[in-house]
């Protein structure tokens, strides 16, 4: 018993800014909560059925108006995190690979900051395509070495401590055309809406 304990003393949450993810968002919950211990998304304003739905998948759930900042989103997503690992995934990725990878990290000293493979697949002239980049999604969250992110889009973490890469790969499909086009729409809602707010503009 005591052994175990001192092997198993760090607690991993799946950490999540979402909006109006319906269509994908339990698939993501689902297939990262057999390894993490707590699942924390913060919705940032949906209109449709995401929070219920993550829920349902044994989130947490926090609600912020959306702040037009994807790091100062994230960050408060962070915030609400007291385990010593966040896993930062996004509603439109689903864990591929390495599960254990994942459950392993109760074992390991929450000092660097995990690298992991996020296999993106879309519509290339109607052929489909894919494409990997690895990145920092396994942040500690021990100070004074929780790591915050930077940057209104394009966010990244921004940390003085060694990266490493697991052998762990979530499955994206938010380019894919349905998803794109449910984001174009949503920009062009957007657009639509100021102009007739400020039709001068």
């Amino acid at each position: 018993g005591a052994h175990w304990r001192t092997m198993a003393s760090h607690s991993t949450a799946l950490v999540m800014i979402a909006r109006d993810e319906a269509r994908c968002i339990g698939r993501a919950l689902e297939s990262l909560r057999p390894w993490v211990d707590r699942m924390i998304v913060l919705d940032t304003g949906s209109s449709d059925a995401t929070p219920r739905l993550a829920a349902e998948a044994g989130a947490q759930v926090h609600h912020l108006p959306w702040p037009d900042d994807f790091a100062a989103a994230r960050n408060a997503a962070l915030a609400l995190n007291s385990c010593d690992w966040a896993v930062v995934v996004d509603a439109d990725e689903w864990l591929a690979a390495g599960g254990e990878t994942l459950a392993a990290l109760r074992t390991q000293a929450p000092d660097f900051v995990g690298q992991i493979e996020i296999a993106s697949s879309y519509d290339n002239h109607g052929q489909a395509a894919s494409s990997s980049t690895w990145l920092p999604r396994v942040l500690p969250n021990v100070a004074p070495n929780a790591v915050r992110y930077e940057g209104r889009i394009h966010e990244h973490p921004r940390h003085s401590l060694p990266l490493r890469r697991l052998p762990l790969r979530l499955a994206h499909d938010g380019y894919e055309p349905v998803a794109m086009r449910n984001k174009g729409d949503r920009n062009l809602r957007l657009l639509q809406a100021a102009l007739r707010d400020a039709p001068g503009d």
